[in-house]
């Protein structure tokens, strides 16, 4: 009598198979989803760049129809403010410029947080700024535009030491602030957001503006 053997997988290489399947299947979702945090990551980066230039455009923009002797004060090379008082050329008499009305440029703390070293709105910044510009300070016809949020409270690689830590010659400078050398003014900025993670991104730039004389 011929004896058949029938031909399939045995427990043992059924359940071999499945855990080899799974971890395959499981190092391809680890793979995609790596893939997805890096794309997400860098999405945050790109807009928080684009956040920062926007922002520093806009400020210089008002910035560029001033005169060296319309800032107030005059934030000379070496100092940093964070605060600006500024007037706009509108025009001349006699050969001396006409300045328009008073705007201001400023840093104020963002609805939430306290000047105490704390992250008290929960989004990961300690003591962050928004940049504000302001028409009419004070005035009956005070207009307030918020430039952007996020502004850090020391520009990125400062420490509140009263020491030169970025190696820029200026000590303890704000998140933002700005800086005259001669004719040309200088607007600088760190801007942080959360990233995936909890982690902090931060981005920092600076802008030029030529001043007229």
């Amino acid at each position: 009598m011929r004896v058949q053997h029938q031909s399939g997988f045995t427990l043992v290489e059924i359940v071999l198979a499945i855990g080899l399947l799974s971890v395959v299947l499981g190092g391809a979702a680890m793979v995609s989803q790596t893939g997805a945090d890096a794309q997400r990551s860098m999405t945050a980066v790109a807009a928080l760049e684009q956040n920062l230039q926007r922002s520093l455009q806009r400020a210089a923009a008002e910035l560029t129809t001033s005169g060296v002797g319309l800032l107030q004060p005059d934030p000379v090379e070496g100092l940093a403010y964070n605060d600006l008082d500024f007037q706009q050329v509108i025009g001349q008499t006699d050969g001396v410029a006409d300045p328009g009305p008073t705007q201001q440029l400023m840093t104020e703390l963002e609805p939430g947080e306290f000047d105490d070293g704390l992250d008290n709105d929960g989004d990961g910044l300690v003591d962050e700024r928004r940049l504000l510009l302001i028409r009419d300070p004070g005035g009956d016809d005070e207009q307030r535009v918020v430039l952007c949020s996020g502004v850090l409270e020391l520009l990125d690689g400062e420490l509140a030491n009263g020491l030169d830590d970025n190696g820029n010659e200026v000590e303890d400078e704000p998140g933002f602030h700005l800086e005259r050398n001669g004719s040309v003014l200088t607007l600088r900025m760190s801007l942080g957001v959360r990233g995936m993670g909890g982690d902090v991104l931060v981005r920092t730039s600076q802008l030029d503006v030529r001043l007229r004389n």
